[in-house]
């Protein structure tokens, strides 16, 4: 909650209660869709695109790799 997080309760409340901020996440959510992101976490390695939790050892593989690819184009 805002509170746990230490937020300004009152205002974060005033501003979701708003409606304000709706255009912009309405924006951002299609372009997520746009980007065949469906939730997440989303992450992108240069041309891979993982979506939801990675385990740390994939991660890792597929940056080792990019790196490693990076390297020997030099």
């Amino acid at each position: 909650s805002a509170h746990v997080l230490g937020l300004d309760t009152a205002r974060f409340n005033s501003c979701l209660d708003s409606g304000e901020q709706g255009p912009t996440i309405e924006k951002d959510i299609a372009q997520g869709l746009h980007l065949g992101l469906a939730g997440t976490p989303g992450i992108f390695i240069n041309d891979y695109f993982l979506s939801g939790v990675v385990p740390y050892d994939t991660l890792r593989e597929i940056v080792g790799q990019q790196l490693a690819s990076a390297k020997s184009l030099n």
